[in-house]
């Protein structure tokens, strides 16, 4: 403020500093793309950029390394689907889709296992005509 011109009043340096502070406290805060990369992934939810950081693996984990956070998550990304507002909450889609893989996994381990031929669970009953009969190795031999 020294360089001001002497001819600027006592009253007129106090305004002009609280507007040069007022302008310089508008434009410092963090943008959307600042803080959906930035250091908290529940601020990242918040915000209408999408994350290059917070993505399905990282949610994944977080289930995994802190249930608390991916549960808080969960429950604020929910509450913004029934809202209708996941269009705004880019950062939603991959705690939901986190969240949905997790669950049908869980389905899936808990389960009946049943006695099957391969990955595809196929029983003797469901399997092809020509495939039903004999062991593998018979079925390959043919």
């Amino acid at each position: 403020m020294r360089h001001l011109p002497q001819t600027i009043t006592f009253r007129a340096r106090g305004i002009l500093t609280g507007v040069l502070i007022s302008l310089t406290f508008l434009g410092c805060g963090p943008s959307d793309e600042e803080i959906a990369d930035g250091g908290d992934p529940l601020a990242a939810l918040r915000v209408s950029a999408l994350s290059a950081r917070y993505d399905g693996r990282f949610w994944q984990a977080q289930h995994r390394q802190s249930p608390g956070r991916f549960a808080d998550a969960v429950a604020y990304c929910a509450a913004e689907s029934e809202a209708g507002r996941l269009d705004e909450r880019p950062n939603c889609e991959p705690v939901l889709m986190a969240d949905e893989f997790i669950r049908n996994v869980q389905r899936e381990l808990r389960a009946p296992r049943l006695e099957g031929r391969g990955y595809t669970g196929m029983l003797g009953e469901d399997a092809p005509e020509e495939e039903a009969a004999g062991t593998p190795a018979e079925r390959e031999e043919r």
